[in-house]
C-alpha cells in the first residue's frame, strides 16, 4: 500500500508550505533519535523525514498528488526506462544480432559504415533492377 505523507505529518492536502515544514519540525524534534530513545524512533524518524522531502519538493509533490509516487507514473510495475521497449528489448537485439541485424545502440555508434554499407546495398540491387529491365524483351 503507498505511504499517505499528508498522513505522516498530520496535515492535509491543502496545507501551505509553512504548515508542512511546522509539521515537520515539530515531528523531527520529537522523534529525532538523539532526543527520543524508542527502539522505533529511528525508523519514524526517517519516514516523517521522507514525507517531508516529497512534500516540500514542488515536482515530487505534484507527482504525488497526481500519480502517487513521487518520481511519477509507472509502467508495469517498473519504472520507464526511455529506451522503449522495455527490459525485454535486449533478448530482441540479440536474437536480431543473429541474423544479421543490428542493435538501435550499435547502428548509432557505427553511424557512417552502417550508413554506407546500406547504401551500397540498395545502389546495387537497384543497379541490378535497371539490368534486368533494360535486358528483358520488349512485348509489342
Amino acid at each position: 500500500m503507498a505511504k499517505n505523507y499528508y498522513d505522516m505529518l498530520g496535515v492535509s492536502k491543502q496545507a501551505s508550505d509553512q504548515d508542512i515544514k511546522r509539521a515537520y519540525r515539530k515531528l523531527a524534534k520529537q522523534y529525532h533519535p538523539d532526543v527520543n530513545k524508542d527502539p522505533d524512533a529511528h525508523d519514524k524518524f526517517k519516514a516523517i523525514q521522507e514525507a517531508f522531502d516529497v512534500l516540500s519538493d514542488p515536482d515530487k509533490k505534484a507527482n504525488y498528488d497526481r500519480y502517487g509516487s513521487p518520481e511519477g507514473p509507472t509502467y508495469g510495475g517498473g519504472s520507464y526506462s526511455g529506451d522503449g521497449y522495455g527490459e525485454g528489448s535486449a533478448q530482441f537485439e540479440d536474437l536480431f544480432r543473429q541474423f544479421g541485424g543490428g542493435s538501435r545502440t550499435t547502428s548509432r555508434t557505427s553511424g557512417s559504415k552502417t550508413c554506407s554499407a546500406a547504401s551500397s546495398t540498395k545502389r546495387s540491387k537497384r543497379t541490378s533492377m535497371r539490368r534486368s529491365v533494360s535486358t528483358s524483351p520488349s512485348v509489342n
